[in-house]
């Protein structure tokens, strides 16, 4: 599925010389905002558009899951933690 082969290209990415870590990917989107200023319904802003093409409501609650395990994924394997 797309998150599972976005994660596997966010790894490969670190990985490079000239590559990004998976924080800095993240901040990439948010125009260079540091982790600490990301919000989690940024996050979810975000997650609803590249994996749903959705705003958050308009996501049904299926989706609603998915995209809360997918962000807790992150979270788990990136330690990310999101502003509230």
């Amino acid at each position: 599925d797309v998150f599972q082969r976005t994660l596997v290209r966010v790894d490969q990415c670190a990985t490079w010389s000239i590559g990004r870590t998976p924080t800095e990917w993240l901040e990439g989107w948010f125009m260079k905002s540091p982790m600490a200023h990301i919000k989690r319904g940024n996050a979810e802003e975000f997650f609803a558009w590249a994996f749903f093409n959705k705003y958050p409501s308009e996501l049904k609650e299926e989706q609603k899951s998915e995209m809360s395990a997918m962000l807790q994924e992150c979270e788990r394997r990136y330690d990310w933690s999101f502003a509230e």
